[in-house]
Parts: structure tokens; sequence; C-alpha cells
């Protein structure tokens, strides 16, 4: 399996797992505008301790992200395409070695499978599109090629999926959920049997796998719907809890506390829109998206009354270094005079990530007027986030208790 490390214009960082006790950290940095993330519990994580045969990961039949995108050969693509088939999400690239040996496997797979409902969708990690054409021309590749370089905006299928080494396979089944992961080898092809012998759904319309699962909303709630491209929360089961009253944020350490106060929490901004941004002082998505963003939301309503921003550093890994001081230090060289928290020392992750229920960082956590949560998840564009934030300040506060 093949780190993402430096290559002609692409750079990555990679810590192993197993350094950070199963907490996984999500690389993916190039000069085409991508970003990383450090991402909790990643559900694509690799077992780092057997790299040449890594075991079959099955997940809880958890609900793929969702992306749309443009093939090499200029056609429209989207998951939602694959609804009713087994599809197999290969993240790979022709510079990666044990991606091309993967190859005659998954030709093997497609060859008999096919006839029965099994695609395979490449996402290259190539930065020129001619290089990937001819690769696959050469090859006689047969299914469709997303350059994960052309999506912008942190919507690009590597950084939805986690993916920090490549090889990485996805393999989805026909309700839509997440068959497998981490496949290689003859095992691919016993894998893609056994998802083809599940029924299809008696739903095969694209609605059923690109809509937002439905969230209670509290009787309490006032309900609320707006549509900014993307979901307001994961996808994934255990993560963002959303449309729910805002927990306390228990944090450990502040600073650029307002004059008299000595800690914040929830409860202090009640009536205003509340942007709570989550970020550790080493995440290279922090720095080169969560960042810019939060400065170009904080430029357009810091001087706003019914408008509150608030950092803080949840830390869930390296310890020593993501410290109070350290979450004070990254304020101040952004130059941020808004409220600076730090939260979470070794053996007591962060309260913010347990109560909120967090994947990592970049996150973002937007609250309303009434203190319920509605956004929580990881990084918004400042496009979706001036959207979101310009349909809670226009609702009236309802004195949700």
């Amino acid at each position: 399996m093949m780190n993402l490390m430096n290559r002609a214009n692409l750079k990555f960082m990679i810590f192993p797992l197993a350094a950070v006790v199963g907490i996984g950290w999500v690389a993916w940095s190039n000069f085409s505008g991508s970003y990383s993330l450090c991402s909790v519990a990643s559900l694509l994580a690799p077992n780092a301790a057997s790299a040449a045969q890594p075991a079959v990961n099955k997940p809880d039949r958890a609900v793929p992200k969702a992306f749309s995108a443009t093939t090499i050969d200029g056609k429209a693509v989207s998951l939602a395409d694959y609804k009713g088939k087994v599809v197999l999400i290969d993240f790979w690239a022709t510079w990666c070695g044990p991606c091309v040996a993967e190859i005659p496997h998954m030709k093997a797979a497609y060859t008999k499978f096919h006839d029965q409902g099994f695609e395979v969708l490449g996402i290259s990690l190539d930065n020129r599109k001619d290089t990937v054409t001819k690769f696959t021309a050469k090859r006689e590749i047969p299914w469709a090629q997303v350059l994960n370089a052309d999506i912008k905006g942190g919507q690009d299928p590597a950084t939805l999926y986690g993916v920090r080494t490549i090889p990485t396979t996805v393999l989805v089944a026909r309700d839509g959920t997440i068959f497998a992961t981490n496949l290689r080898g003859e095992r691919l092809a016993k894998e893609v049997e056994k998802a083809l012998k599940e029924p299809a759904p008696v739903n095969t319309s694209k609605e059923a796998v690109t809509a937002t699962p439905a969230t209670a909303t509290p009787a309490a709630a006032a309900s609320f719907t707006v549509d900014i491209g993307r979901p307001r929360g994961p996808e994934r089961d255990g993560l963002g809890v959303l449309d729910t009253a805002a927990p306390k944020w228990d944090v450990d350490k502040w600073y650029n506390l307002p004059a008299g106060k000595t800690s914040l929490d929830i409860a202090d901004y009640r009536g205003k829109v509340v942007y709570l941004y989550g970020f550790q002082s080493w995440c290279p998505g922090c720095h080169s998206v969560g960042f810019p963003t939060l400065a170009m939301l904080i430029e357009k309503y810091g001087k706003s009354d019914d408008v509150a921003f608030v950092a803080v550093q949840t830390t869930f890994e390296g310890y020593s270094t993501n410290t109070a001081d350290a979450a004070k230090k990254t304020g101040e060289r952004y130059k941020l005079s808004i409220p600076i928290g730090h939260s979470g020392s070794k053996g007591n992750r962060s309260g913010i990530m347990k109560a909120y229920k967090t994947g990592g960082t970049p996150w973002t956590i937007i609250i309303d007027k009434d203190g319920l949560v509605r956004f929580n998840d990881f990084h918004i564009t400042p496009e979706q986030g001036m959207k979101l934030i310009d349909a809670l300040r226009s609702r009236q506060v309802a004195n949700v208790k």
C-alpha cells in the first residue's frame, strides 16, 4: 500500500495509524486546492501493521459520501448513477506501483461480474488528465475514471472519503451502503460475488442515494430546512448531533475573552447565530482551508450583533503539540480577536468532540439563535457558510429552552 508522499505537484503528509493508537491522520494536500483533514477513526482506515496484505474492512453498512464529477472523457457521473448495482470506488494513481498491480485483479472481476451488475469507478490521484487517459488506453481499462484534482472546495472524493494511502477501495452494495473496503487481490472477486447475491432495493431512484438522511427533530425545536448544496451533518451514524439543543462546551482554557468573563459556554450566546470552529494547531486542513474560511466569514459578519465566532482547539491526538499554548499562538498567528479555547488533554479527549460527536478537524458547528445545532460536519465553504448564516439570521427567536 503506497503512502501519498511528495510527488511532482503533489504533497501529502502521513502519520502511521499505529502511532496515534487508532486515530487516523488523514492527509491530502496539493497545489490544486485540496486540503488535509485530521480524522478520528476514519471509515477507510487501513491496517498499518500489514500493508502488504491488508485486512478487509467490513464497515457497519454506512452510507457512502455522495459526490458528482466529470469523467476524463467529459461525461457527468455521480454515485447516484450506480444505485441498484454493486460498484467499486477505486482510489489510485498511475505512479502507484501497488495500484497498478491491482489492475489485473479488478479487470478479472469486472469481466466476470459486469453483466451481473458490477461496475468500477476509478478516482485517479494523478495531476494530469492526459496521463490517466494514455495509461488507461494502453492498459485497456474499460471503466470510468475521474481526476480527483478537478474537483475543488474540499468536495473531491479523496477528501470526502478520508483517503490517506493508495490503493484504497470502497465496495458499495446494491442498496447504496458500504459493503466492504480495503479489497485487494483475489479477495475482491469473492466480496463482489457476495455483494451481488444481495437483492437490489425496490427503490432504485437516484434520490434514494443522494438525499440527506432524515434527522429526528425534537418536539421543542422549530423545523428548519435550507439547501446549501450539501448535507448539514455527516451521513454516517454516530457523528454530528444535529437539529437538537447544543450541548455545553466544557472548554479547558480560554483566551481573548470579553471583559469580565472567565469562561464561555453556549448559554452566553442565546439570541445569536454561533459559528464554532474546531481546529488543531498541527492540522494542515485547518490552516489551508478552515482558518481562511473563518477569516472571510468574520470579515463579513464580525460587526453583526446577531452573529458570534468562537474557535476552539479540539484535541484528540498529538497532545504534546496541540497544547493550550499552541491554541493561543495559533489565534495570534491569524490575528483573531474572537474567543480562542483549548479543549482536550492526554487521557481526556476534547469535551466538545465528545458532546457534539465530531469526527476530527477542521470541524464546523453552526448553532442558531435558539441554541439548536444547525450544521455539524467537516469543513464548510465560505459560500455555504454565508447562505446558512443568512438563513438563520432571518429566523425569529423561538425561545426554545
